[in-house]
């Protein structure tokens, strides 16, 4: 149950912060993707399936709150955090670094799949694809990572330590 309550509390705070800090604190228009950098580091310690749940959530709550198409980002999230969640097995670092990486990686197929998609439903709407505010988004999202990973590390690892000794 801790978990649980653990999960939906992440997915609340990440969401809440999205939608009134990161207009905050952007810098020249691009703002950091909360939402994505914690499914991301969810994932890497959960593995696909929680990081595809937290990331199809995620992009639900974004969805709600956006003009664009309804679906684009659980869509886009449910995929990077399943491909996220591949590299736990993968990955094993006490370093923030290869997080980060991963992060920027994963921000970048994140737009991608955003464009893809409204592309392929002919969404006139959509934003032009400029991949100078991608990699700026990406790189902010990596920035981003180094103060959240320690944290979603130390909850999670928290919360196995609660179920190891129930």
């Amino acid at each position: 149950m801790h978990r649980r309550l653990a999960f939906i509390a992440l997915l609340v705070v990440s969401f809440l912060v999205q939608t009134t800090l990161a207009s905050e604190i952007s810098i020249a228009g691009i703002k950091p993707d909360f939402i994505l950098v914690v499914t991301v580091c969810l994932a890497v310690f959960e593995g696909p399936g929680r990081g595809a749940v937290f990331g199809f959530w995620g992009g639900f709550l974004e969805d709600m709150v956006s003009s664009a198409v309804m679906g684009v980002s659980s869509l886009s999230k449910v995929i990077v955090g399943y491909l996220a969640g591949e590299l736990k097995n993968r990955m094993v670092s006490a370093s923030v670094l290869l997080p980060a990486l991963a992060v920027l990686l994963f921000s970048v197929l994140n737009e991608l799949l955003k464009f893809l998609a409204w592309a392929a439903i002919g969404w006139d709407g959509r934003p032009a694809f400029r991949f100078s505010v991608i990699a700026g988004m990406a790189l902010y999202n990596a920035l981003v990572t180094v103060g959240i990973y320690p944290l979603v590390r130390r909850l999670v690892e928290r919360e196995e330590e609660v179920t190891l000794f129930k």
